[in-house]
């Protein structure tokens, strides 16, 4: 009995040891870098602090890393270097969004990237699990990138077209860089302070450059020009470039700012088209939609019923990143959605392009118009983000277990508990037995 005691004893402070373990695991952290160049094109060095940035990371979702401000923090870089950006410390599971902006006051002859970036930190089981960067353009991106400027005097603005909605085909849209006088330097290509660049459906393009010669404030509006293609709503944006141009050392130094018709600071060049089907009988595809709408009339009046139909077409969007082979997947599952109720599920693979189609009720059994949502099964390894009807996966880790796991998030911590349960479980019995065999031979001695 004594030896039971003893084994009990030990069990317990073995239990003591190893179980309270499980649950004093370190908090996750992890470390971001920001990279910074800073291209200086001038005979004489700047002082230090003209090539001194200052950056703001900001939380955008709760829960907020351990131990920081929950409003964020600000920090500076100086010339071309590399800064890591905390540690960021994690007492909890969960998703983590930030937003790092250039929050730098405009300096002589300096020209600032404002690009914006978004990270997000997936902490799974006390851990990180992956961490991606997105440009404020919804691109992903390798690290977190600023490239400036300084003394340079040629300039060239792009200008991006993107299109929403499923037209026929690509239309051709033009856009205009005006100079608010004639006499301003412009590029090659212009005619009276004006130039036209063109872009056949979605993509960017660029008017050129051009260099300043003397001293001064020069303004430029960029607009896109309404040519009236069938079908579209033309985005109205007007994005005005204002110029600084100093002399200093014998060299030109140009200060830009660029700001939206709001009068807030502009990243990017960005005109949106919305293309919608007019119903006019212009086209064949309008024709055919203009019978489908007939044949959804109530034969009571004009009130459509639900026997017509919609169809909604997607694509699936992978970011493989660093995945091996084995955990791309070969297929998905493509949810289409009425509010919180999934109505179809459709099976998309890699044999069928990603592409898939699902035709569905226009209208409830009232006449009402439904709007559909588009989302995917649960895919391991990956995060998705759904753009409309497109979906795109980007590639986290092998232990991520995707953003609708269909287990718990702390699975790893109840297994090591089942495993180390079962393990005082079977030391019990083997204590019990021995101390029987040795009382069976007391007895027979």
């Amino acid at each position: 009995m004594k030896r039971i005691a003893l084994g009990l004893a030990l069990l317990c402070l073995m239990a003591s040891l190893f179980i309270p373990a499980l649950y004093a695991e370190d908090d996750a952290q992890v470390t971001l870098t920001l990279k910074q160049v800073f291209d200086v094109e001038a005979s004489v060095p700047p002082a230090e602090d003209i090539l001194t940035c200052e950056y703001r990371l900001v939380p955008k979702s709760t829960p907020m890393s351990a131990g920081k401000d929950a409003d964020g923090f600000s920090f500076t870089v100086t010339g071309t270097a590399d800064i890591n950006i905390g540690p960021l410390t994690f007492s909890e599971n969960g998703n983590y969004l930030y937003e790092i902006t250039n929050v730098t006051n405009p300096a002589q002859g300096c020209t600032y990237s404002m690009q914006e970036y978004f990270i997000e930190v997936y902490v799974q089981s006390n851990r990180v699990v992956g961490v991606v960067i997105q440009n404020g353009d919804d691109e992903k991106a390798d690290d977190i990138y600023y490239e400036h400027l300084y003394g340079t005097v040629v300039v060239d603005p792009p200008v991006r077209k993107i299109v929403k909605g499923t037209p026929p085909v690509d239309s051709v849209f033009t856009f205009k860089l005006s100079a608010e006088d004639a006499s301003y330097p412009m590029p090659e290509g212009s005619a009276n302070g004006v130039k036209t660049v063109q872009i056949a459906g979605e993509g960017e393009a660029e008017f050129g450059t051009w260099e300043y010669k003397q001293e001064g404030t020069y303004r430029y509006s960029i607009t896109e020009v309404n040519t009236g293609a069938t079908g579209y709503i033309y985005d109205a944006e007007v994005y005005t470039i204002k110029d600084d141009v100093t002399m200093a050392n014998g060299q030109f130094f140009v200060s830009r700012t660029v700001t939206n018709k709001a009068g807030v600071r502009a990243v990017t060049l960005e005109f949106t088209n919305e293309y919608k089907h007019t119903g006019g009988g212009d086209s064949d595809k309008d024709k055919n939609q203009d019978k489908d709408n007939d044949k959804d009339k109530d034969k009571d009046g004009d009130k459509e019923t639900g026997g017509g139909t919609v169809t909604i077409s997607g694509k699936k969007i992978w970011n493989y990143g660093s995945a091996p082979t084995r955990e791309r997947p070969g297929r998905i599952t493509v949810l289409i959605k009425e509010g919180n109720k999934t109505v179809k599920e459709i099976t998309v693979t890699a044999e069928g392009g990603w592409q898939w189609t699902a035709e569905l009720p226009r209208n409830d059994k009232d006449g009402n118009p439904i709007h559909y949502t588009v989302d995917e099964a649960n895919v391991p390894n990956y995060t998705h983000k759904v753009n409309g009807t497109d979906i795109t996966n980007t590639y986290m880790s092998s232990s991520y277990p995707g953003d609708y796991p269909r287990t718990g998030d702390n699975i790893e911590t109840w297994v090591k508990i089942a495993g180390i349960s079962g393990g005082l479980l079977f030391l019990i019995i083997l204590l019990k037995r021995r101390s029987r065999k040795q009382e069976y031979a007391n007895q027979t001695a």
